[in-house]
This record gives structure tokens, sequence and C-alpha cells, in this order.
């Protein structure tokens, strides 16, 4: 048992958060890390195929924004944005076998 008088608690506590630091410095081999160095973001991937149709609204969007703003809470307005909206539905219709009327949407 470890005793807390003794300090030994923090010992163990320090002990154990260095091991899981040592860890996980340790995940990643030296090959991975000098290709994870060498990595190029690319704003223009053309992953899907409505990227290229999609992009000059997203830029659009990006002007219209201050610059101040993170992308993140862009993107956390949108989750919360998505997740009112279903509650709203959720609350109207919580069994899911009506149809909602169109001023919910």
């Amino acid at each position: 048992m470890i005793s807390l008088e003794t300090g030994g608690f923090i010992i163990f506590f320090w002990k154990t958060i260095r091991a899981i630091v040592t860890d996980l410095m340790a995940v990643l081999s030296d090959k991975q890390l000098k290709r994870l160095s060498e990595h190029k973001y690319k704003r223009d991937g053309g992953y899907t195929l409505l990227e290229p149709q999609l992009q000059p609204f997203w830029n659009w969007v990006v002007e219209k924004c201050p610059t101040w703003l993170a992308p993140n809470t862009i993107t956390f307005v949108g989750l919360m944005v998505n997740v009112f909206t279903s509650l709203i539905i959720i609350f109207y219709i919580p069994d899911n076998k009506e149809h909602v009327s169109s001023s919910n949407y």
C-alpha cells in the first residue's frame, strides 16, 4: 500500500506519468517521424467528386469570416446547428413514424 504521509503517492504518480509519456514518445519509429516531418499539407486535394465544385463556395465562406475566428469554431458552430435542428425534430416526433411539418426544418 502506498502511504500518503511519506509522499509515496506523489512519487508513484510521477513515475506512472513518466512511463506513459516515455511509451507515447516511442510510438513512432525514426522512419515514421522523418516521413511525418516531410509531409506537406495540400489544400486542393480533390479527394471527393464534389470537392472541385465546392471549392469556390468554401473560398467565398473563408473570405467572409473574420481572420480572428478559428476554423475549429466554424466547424463547432456547424455541428451545433445540426445538433439543434435534430433535437427539434426529435422533440416533435420522438418515435420517428410521422412526417415533420416543413416549418420545423
